[in-house]
């Protein structure tokens, strides 16, 4: 990627909409613009020790080294999820009494999350990214008015508006599919097996007044998409921060055994899940479309270049609205890393205890504790930056060259975190519930207490590739999470001469939680034995 913040739009743009700036206009009165000095530059084109004589000196308003000092990236995490059979509505919903049978079960279901947990108490974007901070603020107020100088030009973006459109912006998931299991008992022995088949989509949630904001908003101009449409809101929001999958899940296989005595039945078995998942398409409704894209190479010198030549050629405008599109690209990928499994096998034992109150009543409790070992992944960091690596000579002309590519490197990283093969530490997490099951004639239902908790990773770079550049592991690392819900089922009993059918319906809502989002789900399901 080689322009002056190379990538093509993905909207159509007609460079006769701009008009273009007025020569005196570059900085404006308050930044005691040299016409001597710029004539320096576009005189014979843009040279590196001119560019950094612009953007590094103490007398000018830029001071660079100091800007790409701060970080846009508060974290780098991906959000937690938790695994979708982990969900007790999509556990066995009731109790199973035909011996020796198999028995096919397929469950409808859908599980959203309105509001992503950035961290570990915050669903906010400005949690995750520093963009509406106040030092943010005074670059996009500095940009602004070296850009429009004393008459701005009403179609130009305003930049810390433009950010602010996007403050309210929450992360939220959905999963929609069927479950397709099978269940055995055989005496003391129970088997079951559980393969989801389903839809995941992390989108941003934002209320019709958010996105009427941004539909009326100078940036559509900008990005050709039509300013006062909500369609192209829409559009404009799935296309860069939504990301899509379909395709199957982990593969759950559990397996039991039944000990009784006075009225209590214990089982004690294991469960294991396989890492099965499988993408069949992605992008059914937007999103980037390179999951793991490299960064841009920006190239101030070309940029000068093209902003020199504006009177001709407003180029330069496309490569700055470029530069905040494919931000915003990369922001969901990082965000989201948006997966139909947990890319590695998990295993752990599971425990389950009824007590027979009475012929109608049960109280059921299950313990589950899962080990998901190491393995490897791409994840995204933020480079760790101190004053030392910026307390550099830039009017030194031999180093130019390296001074320049040293600023230009270190707003790539700002704006597009680093991509790095990483071994994952091992994770643990535990689930216990506790439900009363009541079973009269044909019906039978349940409600009840789930907690569900997960550790924190520990991660390491493996990939050795600008091994010098120091990345920071602890802001990309998923932190742990807990969550507390609530949930219930109903199921109808149908005996047959040869068949038994179960109809029912199951769901679970958070009620607290801790590093992840408030969550319900609620499914429909049906068991058949013959």
């Amino acid at each position: 990627m080689t322009t002056g913040f190379s990538h093509p739009l993905p909207h159509n743009q007609n460079q006769e909409d701009f008009e273009p700036f007025d020569q005196a206009d570059f900085f404006g009165s308050n930044y005691h613009y040299d016409e001597a000095f710029n004539e320096s530059i576009t005189r014979n084109g843009a040279t590196p020790i001119g560019i950094l004589d612009l953007i590094t000196s103490p007398d000018l308003p830029i001071n660079a080294q100091t800007i790409l000092q701060r970080n846009l990236y508060l974290r780098t995490n991906p959000v937690n999820v938790r695994p979708l059979l982990d969900l007790p509505a999509l556990q066995m919903p009731i109790k199973h009494y035909c011996d020796e049978q198999v028995s096919p079960m397929f469950t409808l279901f859908y599980n959203e999350t309105r509001r992503q947990n950035f961290t570990p108490y915050s669903t906010n974007l400005d949690s995750y990214l520093a963009f509406t901070s106040a030092e943010f603020a005074d670059l996009y107020k500095l940009i602004e008015e070296m850009l429009h100088g004393d008459s701005p030009d009403p179609l130009l973006l305003n930049l810390l508006q433009t950010a602010q459109l996007f403050s309210p912006i929450r992360f939220e998931e959905r999963r929609v599919g069927g479950v397709l299991s099978l269940f055995k008992q055989s005496g003391r022995f129970s088997f079951y097996m559980g393969l989801p088949v389903y839809f995941i989509v992390h989108n941003v949630n934002m209320s019709d007044s958010e996105q009427n904001a941004i539909a009326n908003s100078d940036l559509f101009r900008y990005a050709g998409a039509g300013g006062g449409s909500s369609a192209a809101v829409e559009a404009f929001l799935t296309e860069h921060l939504a990301h899509d999958l379909f395709g199957l899940g982990d593969m759950r296989f559990r397996f039991l055994a039944d000990f009784y005595r006075n009225c209590s039945t214990f089982k004690i078995g294991a469960e294991l899940a396989l890492p099965t998942a499988t993408t069949i398409t992605e992008r059914f409704i937007g999103g980037p479309v390179n999951r793991c894209p490299g960064q841009p190479n920006i190239d101030l010198v070309e940029f000068v270049d093209k902003y020199d030549n504006k009177a001709n050629d407003l180029s330069y405008q496309t490569d700055l609205l470029n530069l905040g599109l494919f931000a915003l690209d990369r922001f969901i990928l990082v965000a989201g890393d948006t997966h139909l499994g947990e890319q590695q096998l998990r295993v752990g034992p599971r425990f389950e205890w009824d007590y027979e109150h009475s012929d109608c009543f049960n109280l059921h409790q299950m313990l589950l504790v899962m080990f998901q070992p190491s393995y490897r992944a791409n994840r995204f960091y933020r480079e760790i930056k101190t004053p030392e690596d910026f307390d550099r000579d830039y009017t030194v002309e031999v180093d130019a060259n390296a001074n320049l590519q040293f600023l230009e490197d270190r707003l790539a990283n700002m704006l597009y975190p680093i991509k790095k093969e990483t071994h994952v530490g091992a994770t643990t997490s535990c689930e216990y519930s506790i439900s009363g099951q009541w079973d009269h004639d044909c019906f039978q239902w349940a409600v009840g207490y789930d907690f569900w908790y997960r550790s924190a990773e520990k991660l390491c770079i493996i990939d050795s590739i600008n091994g010098t550049i120091p990345l920071d592991t602890g802001c990309a690392s998923r932190f742990s999470a807990t969550d507390h819900k609530i949930f219930g089922s109903f199921a109808w009993h149908v005996d047959g001469k040869r068949h038994y059918l179960d109809l029912g319906a199951s769901f679970d809502g958070s009620l607290a939680r801790n590093g992840i989002g408030r969550s319900f789900t609620v499914g429909l399901f049906g068991l058949l034995t013959w």
